[in-house]
Order: structure tokens, then sequence, then C-alpha cells
């Protein structure tokens, strides 16, 4: 018999979800889906670890060029030609690709036949929408911000996940990755322009090019600001002029390169993060340019430990011009010096290119490419989701050559006898990199007691940008709103009992599970948080089947606002831990908007007795939302603020049309409902309850759609929540 040992803390309103047998539940017819096709995926088992590589090649026409084998490439390191170990054609975020990738780096887990696992169900791409506001005008921020939320509405897939980060860091809370489009909107409306990177309080004023011309003693640029120093201030020497003039040339180089550091080393800090998620990663980078070739920092070298990061965590670079179609840098409004000489413009002719140079390594370094001089970037984009969406992955051992010491080797993959094919890929990476700056400083291990080990490990869990997965945890939120008590947050947590270690501690099957926890508001400061053990203890010779459970319930009340609840477990037994993060909104009813309030799911098997009615049997909240192919997922919601007559004489009259997706196409479309309220005591809040057939859906990814439609007011609102077929 299965078995589910909960603990829920605060006052408990959730009884009446998780049995789901207080209301009627509706049967929803669907329409008949496809079986789902049977793949056989050859996967190459590799037993050393090896060095992987990925590669996109293009033909004159820019056509990803399928059907390419082993033999056709030809790679080297550092003008080394090096066997290749592993060869396979990956698509990005597909259900295989992890597997391949795995295989790659000889890290691939078999089962106990020796067999490959493949989890059959596509996990979507990582799209990493990185603003250099250190860098950008601010035209050029609203152009950007444009864009993204095109991105996010119209590119943005089903089973995508996508992060908003800014150079600055001023997104803060915001900066995370998420499927919740919401959030990401958030964030862009809450890019700012930043305050320049230098301020030239001197006349005529000085461009950081300009500055730059001068260090490297550009002699037309040099004495156009020596003479109007000169005029400025006569009976001054020329020598000294000169020197005042390269000091404040150098000043601006300065700041300027501090802000190019820390777009680059943020950037490198990020890329290194992201090699903890799995799949190739495609980064966008926007950004009006950067100088490189300075001669003062070193850029050059901060965009190689960039690359090689890239190289390392899978992730390729498009860099986006935000300026758009650039005529000319400066314009009639413009405070630039005016030059009868033409000195200034033979000084400064090779501007934009050299602006252009650190994005432009970037993208290719990276096996991306640069978008440069257009005004619609958004078939580009688009572009860049389409190109790095098939990929070859080569892989290729390392030797001690190739590892020895801290140096950058040279990547070079080509087509033997093609030179009509383009090849994208990474073009290097530093052997023996040392991670980017730590964010934390060494602590003396030795002097640590275990419980402050654990403690910190737990605190790295809840912040880091991967899932932890050693063990594995669901999370789940969803509000509901009262007449005496207000709107309540619920956070169910659960660990299947498989996963944990029971010891027998006086006959009794013990585990104890340290946990800690947060809630989030926009602003990132924490509403609520808990710290605590879990002692959980089963019955005498307890053995965990499938499907064994433990769930935790926490209820917070909350005002209107975004939330985000993030969880890290620990097994105190073997240490093993586990993260999980979820995103809520909980609107503000007092307006009196139609709303479709959060969807509770439960999974109802099937039952043996074809001729017994069971849509009323009691089942519970489905937290980890994963469904076996063949039950019935069943759904209750609340409408809010249903409209009446003027009069408040008529009752509601809402509509609901339920939905699902796969793909953003839906698969599952039904008739519209009508909301029953004829006696219901609370018209504010009126329940519906459904139940359909998951028997025709293949396993997969899938969005549940609720859109209820107020026929009286003539609104609608919408509810999603995401759920797995199995």
């Amino acid at each position: 018999m299965k078995k589910v040992f909960v603990s829920v803390h605060y006052v408990c309103l959730i009884g009446l979800f998780l049995v789901f047998g207080s209301y009627a539940v509706t049967a929803i017819a669907q329409q008949p889906q496809p079986s789902p096709s049977k793949t056989n995926d050859d996967v190459i088992r590799v037993n050393t670890n090896l060095v992987q590589s990925d590669v996109m090649v293009f033909d004159k026409n820019g056509k990803f060029v399928e059907g390419l084998k082993r033999e056709q490439f030809e790679l080297k390191v550092d003008g080394k030609v090096r066997d290749i170990a592993f060869f396979d054609l990956v698509k990005a975020g597909s259900a295989t690709e992890d597997t391949k990738l795995a295989a790659a780096r000889g890290t691939a887990r078999a089962n106990s036949n020796g067999e490959q696992q493949t989890v059959l169900l596509d996990r979507g791409r990582t799209v990493i929408l990185f603003v250099d506001d250190l860098h950008l005008s601010a035209e050029s921020m609203k152009r950007t911000k444009d864009l993204l939320l095109r991105f996010i509405d119209n590119q943005l897939g089903q089973n995508d996940q996508a992060a908003v980060i800014s150079a600055s860091g001023q997104l803060g809370f915001l900066q995370q990755i998420t499927d919740n489009k919401e959030v990401l909107r958030r964030a862009v409306d809450k890019l700012r322009v930043q305050q320049p990177s230098y301020k030239d309080f001197e006349y005529p004023p000085m461009s950081e090019y300009q500055a730059i011309s001068i260090e490297r003693s550009d002699r037309d640029v040099l004495t156009f600001f020596v003479d109007q120093l000169l005029k400025q201030n006569p009976g001054m020497r020329r020598d000294t002029a000169e020197n005042i003039v390269r000091n404040r040339a150098r000043t601006i180089l300065q700041q300027t390169t501090f802000s190019t550091t820390l777009t680059l080393g943020f950037l490198s800090n990020l890329i290194h993060e992201l090699g903890k998620l799995p799949g190739r990663k495609l980064l966008l980078l926007f950004s009006d340019g950067f100088f490189v070739e300075t001669n003062v920092g070193n850029a050059s070298q901060e965009i190689r430990q960039v690359v090689s990061q890239a190289t390392k965590s899978n992730t390729v670079i498009y860099s986006i011009d935000a300026r758009g179609l650039i005529s000319g840098f400066h314009d009639a409004s413009s405070t630039a010096p005016v030059d009868t000489t033409g000195r200034l413009q033979r000084g400064t002719a090779g501007e934009l290119t050299s602006s252009q140079d650190g994005l432009y390594a970037l993208a290719r370094d990276t096996g991306g490419r640069a978008i440069f001089n257009t005004n619609t970037a958004d078939p580009l984009v688009k572009k860049a989701l389409d190109e790095t969406s098939v990929y070859y992955v080569l892989a290729w051992a390392s030797d001690d050559d190739t590892i020895k010491g801290e140096k950058y080797r040279k990547l070079e993959v080509n087509v033997i006898g093609r030179p009509d094919l383009t090849v994208q890929t990474h073009r290097g990476f530093i052997s023996n990199q040392k991670p980017p700056q730590q964010a934390e400083k060494k602590d003396d291990e030795k002097n640590k007691k275990p419980k402050d080990i654990a403690q910190k490990e737990l605190i790295t869990a809840i912040k880091t940008i991967a899932p932890l997965s050693y063990l594995p945890i669901s999370l789940s939120a969803s509000y509901i709103d009262t007449q005496e008590g207000g709107t309540v947050l619920t956070t169910s947590i659960e660990l299947l009992s498989k996963d944990l270690v029971f010891e027998n501690i006086n006959n009794v099957p013990t585990c104890n599970i340290d946990a800690i926890g947060a809630i989030f508001n926009e602003q990132g400061k924490s509403v609520a948080n808990f710290q605590d053990r879990w002692t959980l203890r089963a019955p005498a010779n307890y053995q965990p089947i499938e499907g064994d459970a433990v769930i935790n319930t926490f209820q917070n009340k909350l005002p209107p606002g975004l939330y985000q609840i993030k969880i890290a477990v620990r097994d105190v037994k073997d240490g093993r831990l586990g993260n999980a993060s979820a995103w809520i909104e909980i609107p503000d009813l007092k307006t009196k908007k139609l709303s479709v309030g959060s969807l509770w799911i439960a999974e109802r098997k099937p039952n043996a007795d074809v001729n017994k009615d069971t849509s009323q049997t009691p089942v519970g909240l489905n937290v980890s939302r994963k469904f076996s192919r063949g039950s019935y997922l069943r759904f209750l919601t609340y409408i809010y603020n249903a409209a009446q007559s003027s009069n408040q004489t008529s009752l509601p009259d809402v509509a609901l049309q339920i939905q699902v997706f796969r793909d953003d196409q839906p698969v599952i479309t039904n008739e519209l409902v009508k909301v029953r309220a004829q006696g219901s005591m609370d018209l504010i809040r009126l329940p519906y309850a459904a139940e359909f057939s998951l028997n025709q859906l293949p396993a997969g990814r899938y969005v549940l759609q609720v859109t209820a439609i107020d026929r009286i007011s003539k609104t609608s609102a919408i509810q999603k929540i995401n759920f797995m077929v199995e």
C-alpha cells in the first residue's frame, strides 16, 4: 500500500484540496491523439574522460548541413590533429541531448543491464538575455527592451527557460533562470540606463576613442587637443599642455576600462555558472560595444577567459549591436568638438569598427555570430535560435601536453575537402583554468564543526543557479483567497521515500532531513523563512515502494505581489543535497477584476472495475506534477470577482474553456463549460473542478490552461500550470 508521510506547518487550509472531494468533478472530453512514436537512439558509451567540442556546419546558403560523418571532420588543438573518439548529431533541448553529451564526456550512466538511461521528455532550450547596461545609451536601452519583450512573447517556447541578466546587476532578485514569462517581463521592465562609465568635464569633450588615439600617440588627435588647451591658457608651454592632455586621456581610459572589466568579469562568472546546467546554452549579448585594444587593462585576455568558460560550459554567444543601423557617431546636437582641419576625422575613422571588435570576438570565438548594423534584429535573433538548435558533438582525448600549465589552447575544426562549408565552433580554451572569482573566501574546514559545514552546504544549495538533484525534491506553490483569512500562500514540498536513507534507530526506520527555505518578494527581500530538521519515522520493517512520499506543507498569509519560493534539503545520513524553486503571483483581488485562481492538480489512477464510478474518489495533491500515462488529471480552481448585474439580482455567468498544450500547440480543447453559481454561498469565489484522461497523450511536457470568460462584464482571465506525462 502506498504511504504518504505528511507534515503540516502553520494553520492548514489545504485538506479541502488534498482530497478534491468537496466539489463535483466534470469529466472533460478530449481529441484523439496519435500514438507515441518509438525511438531507438544509439548512444556510444565511452569509458575515458574526453574533451567535448560542439560544431555547427552551414552551406553557402546558411543552411545547416546534416549527414556528415566522423571521418569527414578534422580537429586540431594548437595545430596538432587529434583523433575524434566520439561523434554524434544532437538536437539542443531534446530528450537525448543530456545522454549524448554525457557519453561525449565519458560520464554516461548506465542501468543495471549496462544500457544507457534516456529520459523521454524534451527539456527545452536555455537562453540567456545578457544586457550590457554599462555600455548602452538611452536610445539603445529602449530598443533592446522592446526586442526582449517581443522575444519573450513570440519566440520563447513552451519548454524553454530564460534569464534576463544585466552587467551591472541592477535586476538583483529577478536575474534568475525561469520559464515564467511574467518574471522575465518584470525583469525587462526594471532595466534602466546606467551612469556613463566616465565623466569628462573638460572642454572640448574627449571621447573614449579619442583618448585611445592619444594613448597610441596619434599626432592628429593629440595636437588638436593640445592646440585647444593652449588657446585656453596663453603662455602655457607646449610640452606641459601635451602632458596634461595625455594624463586626461589616461584617466578617461582607466575609468572606461574598469566598466569593460566589470562587463567581461560578470560575463565570465555567469558562463562558468551556466556550466552547471545541462545541454547547450544560447547567450544573446546586447551592447553598444566597447573597446578592447586600449593599452590600458587587459581586455583581450579577459575575452579569452570568457571564451574558455563558454567552451567548457557549452555556451554559444550571439552579439547584437544595440545601436542598430549607424550612420555616424555624432549628430548636430552632440557636444563633439568642431575641427575644421580634419584632424579628428582622420584620427577617429575606425571608431565604429573598433567598438565592435570585442563583440565580434566573443561571438566568433564561441561559435556564434555577430549581428551588427541593422534596425530589424528580430529575424536575426530567431535565426540564432534556429542555427543553434542542431549541432555535431565531437570529443577527443586530452593528454599531458594539452592540459599542462595554464595556457590558451587554440581549437580548429574543418570539414575535409569542403572549403565551401562554414564551420562554427568554439575556438579555444585555457588549460587548467581556475574558476572565476570565488564568491566566498575559503574557510578552514578543519576548524569547522560538521553542523557548520552542513549549514554552509544548504545555503550554497539555495543560492545556486543550477538545480541540484542528488536528493530529488518537488515543490508546488498555490494561493487561495478566503472570506475570513484573506490571501494565503500554500507551499508543498515532496520527497520520495525511495530517495531517502532510512536507518534503524531503536528498531524504528528513521530518516533525518535538514531543510531551509525562504519566500522573497519582488524587491528580493525575504518575507518568510524557515530552518528545520524533519525526523521521519516509518513502520517497523518498512520498505519503500513506488510512489511513497514525504510531504511538508507550509502556509503564509501574504499581500498581493510577485513571490519566489526557494527550498534546499540535505539528507543528514549521507549528505546528499537537493533544491527547488517556484514563482507565483498573487493578484490584488480588491480591484474587482476577473481572476482565475491557482490550479490545484491531482492524479487519479484508472479503476480496474470499469463498472465503478470513481470520479468522486478522493485523491491527493500532485506536488511533482508528474503523471503516469493512462491516469486522470484532476484539477480545482476558483473564479474570483465574476460580475453580477448592476442591481446584484442575477447570478454570475462565467464559462470556462479547458485546453492542454504541447510545444505551444493545443492537443486538447473542450467546449465551453458554464461554472455553476446556483446555490453557492460565496459568489465572489466560485469553485470549479474537472478531470480528463491522459491515456491518449504521449510522454512529454504539457501546459494546462484554464480560460474564464465573464459573459456579463465581457472580460476574460487565464491561469496556466505545467505538468508532465511519463
